[in-house]
């Protein structure tokens, strides 16, 4: 806001944890800068963690500053990437785990015993993992070309990833596992509404058939993994467009296509049909 410029030079020396020592300076030429480099990486090969902070402060001035001095969400930012791989070698290990006790875990529920927590828990994170990054990957794939060459190939291959996720929605309820995933709730319902969006303001009779089975397939898997998902804006969206366009509006000026009257009732049968699969009553 006030333009100002100023050059600095700064170093920060990870403690491990949440402890960070960082010293700032201003920048007072290219010869200062290189010799405090290289008094810093040397001390910091000695490994000696009081001269080093000793030496940053000698070099950088006795001002330091830790994560506690950043702005609440550059220091939320940092911590969530601290926790990252701590978090990504749990997962491995929790899915380690439920393969190694798979059988186990079939066994407790075929003779309706008590589940051990910790094999319930292992169970519940490594299948939630799985979810998740299918879910991650089909919101890759809808920013993904729709060029006709193209959509036949990405639309089998994302119904192949529902019905991967339909699987894993079966095995979640053979373990009766409890999936707490607020990322993949927030997924799914983004992928119904892009993918609804798509359908209607980009509406395409030659591949409307296979969208709307997409939509409702993702819809039902959604359900089956029982991750509370909300259709309100799908709802909304769907209304909006329908009561403002008429089909002719929706298929716009495309001279590839010669539709006669029949094949416009039903094209606008099929869309008003669809309604249903969100929930509306038509």
């Amino acid at each position: 806001i006030t333009q100002e410029v100023a050059h600095l030079v700064f170093a920060v020396f990870h403690l491990g944890g949440w402890d960070f020592h960082c010293c700032i300076t201003p920048f007072s030429g290219r010869l200062a800068y290189s010799e405090a480099k290289t008094q810093l990486v040397d001390v910091f090969n000695t490994a000696d963690i009081a001269r080093t902070i000793s030496v940053m402060n000698q070099v950088l001035g006795d001002c330091a500053y830790n994560l506690h001095d950043l702005f609440a969400e550059e220091r939320h930012r940092i911590m969530h990437l601290l926790s990252a791989g701590t978090l990504t070698r749990l997962d491995q290990l929790y899915s380690q785990v439920y393969r190694d006790n798979y059988s186990v875990l079939l066994a407790f529920h075929r003779d309706q015993l008590a589940v051990p927590q910790e094999l319930q828990v292992a169970a519940e994170i490594a299948i939630g993992q799985r979810v998740l990054s299918l879910l991650q990957r089909l919101e890759q794939d809808l920013g993904d070309s729709h060029e006709s060459d193209e959509y036949a190939e990405l639309h089998h291959s994302r119904m192949t990833v529902l019905g991967e996720l339909d699987a894993i929605a079966t095995e979640a309820q053979q373990f009766q596992c409890t999936l707490r995933i607020p990322q993949a709730k927030a997924i799914m319902e983004d992928l119904i509404l892009r993918s609804l969006w798509q359908l209607l303001h980009a509406y395409n009779p030659a591949t409307v058939k296979d969208e709307m089975y997409w939509i409702q397939t993702l819809i039902q898997v959604g359900d089956r993994l029982r991750l509370g998902i909300h259709l309100d804006r799908a709802q909304e969206l769907y209304c909006q467009t329908l009561n403002k366009s008429s089909l002719a509006d929706l298929l716009g000026e495309q001279e590839t296509f010669d539709y006669s009257n029949r094949e416009l009732s039903e094209h606008l049968a099929r869309l008003s049909e669809f309604g249903r699969a969100l929930n509306l009553a038509m």
